[in-house]
């Protein structure tokens, strides 16, 4: 199969990969928020933000750091085994030191042990995503298999929701039948791993544990600042306000998130193409980079432009006139969609791509650190406007660093073609 013939598979792969992640679970979203009521949603997604946390420690950077070392090695067996086995290691012992943190919150604070199984419910969606090696399939690009095993079983997990879920007493059956989607995707991802690849499991010596790990945390820093960022406004919005403004909030930011992940697909599968370019020369890895952000970030305006004007009377179609007020959360979210894909060519294509994954990292903690002490310094004062202040903020800001970080890598390129083209040549070819 060619390399062109690969990028499109895959990124076929990856927009029904999220359709499954994002258009699936949307269709049941409407009939759980009326069924439910804002309330008992708003439980529902409290506790679902709250174990988001677990998934991204226990991720722990690996769907980017495991997925380019099974790539480099795909076809040496015995070392791919090994990756495997100390990725699956690191991930099991992260997951239970994080039901450990989680059973110790909800067991201790009145607030959370009151509704105890329902954050326990919840937790499966952490056990879930370890299982679930989506970087394994991502390594070998055979994205295939993956997409659909899950989008077989986040079909039956919605399917499950009309039928199991009638009243607002049914909001610990429609959180369990969700976390058992995600439960069950991770255990048919292994057997599917299992299927495609003969890989072997053992217990990996401690220096492939500690260089995973090593690999790893810069990733994983990143991801804990890229979801204070983007995720935590439901989880710090319910510290504060009632379930019943948390459900609401959150009912209307799916919506967005949904439409936001259209991008997701052309930006993953484009990106192995910007850093393979940047390997040859700047030059060629900024042309990709370039080109991709003609075409995405005007389809990103308008697409977030035709958001906002359509927010309230989506709204209302979708949650019914009660929601209506809550029309101005897709406003404000609809221009953090746009910056969300501005930043990604700043971002994942140029400055990571180009090998500046420092300067990516310190713009999103610096971001990320401003957005959350606005998020606590607001939310009490003024609800979700808080919310929706900080997230258009940190994405505005987060871009303004990083466009000032690719000037300043271009400056740097261009001074040293000037002072000297044969080493600037030689640089730009490794």
């Amino acid at each position: 199969m060619s390399e062109k013939q690969r990028l499109t598979q895959n990124m076929n792969s990856l927009f029904v990969l999220q359709g499954a992640n994002y258009i699936i679970p949307l269709i049941a979203l409407p009939y759980l928020v009326r069924v439910l009521g804002p309330s008992k949603f708003g439980l529902i997604v409290f506790a679902q933000a709250f174990a988001q946390y677990f998934v991204i420690l226990t991720d722990y950077g690996f769907n980017l750091t495991a997925t380019r070392q099974i790539s480099i090695h795909r076809d040496e067996h015995l070392e791919v085994s090994e990756i495997f086995s100390a990725v699956m290691c690191i991930k099991l012992g992260l997951m239970l030191v994080s039901f450990l943190v989680v059973a110790a919150v909800v067991l201790i604070s009145p607030g959370f042990r009151a509704d105890w199984p329902v954050y326990f419910a919840a937790f499966l969606t952490v056990v879930g995503s370890v299982l679930f090696p989506i970087w394994f399939f991502q390594g070998l690009e055979k994205m295939k298999y993956i997409t659909i095993v899950n989008v077989s079983t986040r079909f039956i997990a919605t399917l499950s929701i009309f039928l199991l879920v009638h009243r607002p007493a049914d909001y610990f059956v429609a959180t369990l039948v969700q976390s058992l989607g995600f439960l069950a995707a991770g255990t048919s991802g292994l057997f599917a791993a299992r299927l495609v690849y003969p890989v072997r499991f053992h217990i990996p010596p401690i220096a492939a544990v500690r260089s995973a790990l090593t690999e790893g945390w810069h990733v994983f820093v990143t991801s804990v600042a890229m979801n204070v960022l983007s995720n935590s406004g439901v989880f710090i919005l319910g510290l504060f306000q009632s379930k019943e403004v948390v459900g609401a909030y959150a009912a209307a930011e799916k919506l967005v998130k949904a439409i936001a992940g259209v991008f997701a697909p052309a930006t993953q599968a484009v990106f192995p193409l910007t850093s393979a370019r940047f390997a040859t020369s700047h030059s060629a890895g900024r042309s990709v980079v370039l080109r991709t952000g003609k075409y995405l970030i005007p389809v990103a305006l308008l697409v977030s432009v035709l958001t906002a004007l359509l927010a309230r009377p989506g709204i209302r179609l979708v949650y019914g006139p009660d929601y209506a007020k809550y029309s101005i959360v897709i406003v404000y979210l609809s221009i953090w969609m746009f910056f969300g894909v501005v930043n990604n060519m700043l971002g994942i294509q140029y400055l990571v791509g180009s090998g500046r994954s420092k300067a990516y990292s310190v713009s999103f903690l610096v971001a990320s650190a401003v957005a959350l002490v606005l998020f606590f310094a607001l939310v009490p004062r003024i609800s979700f406007y808080g919310i929706l202040y900080g997230m258009v903020v940190g994405a505005i800001l987060l871009t303004i660093i990083m466009l000032w970080s690719v000037m300043k890598a271009e400056q740097s390129q261009a001074a040293l073609a000037r002072t000297s083209p044969t080493q600037y040549s030689e640089v730009s070819s490794k």
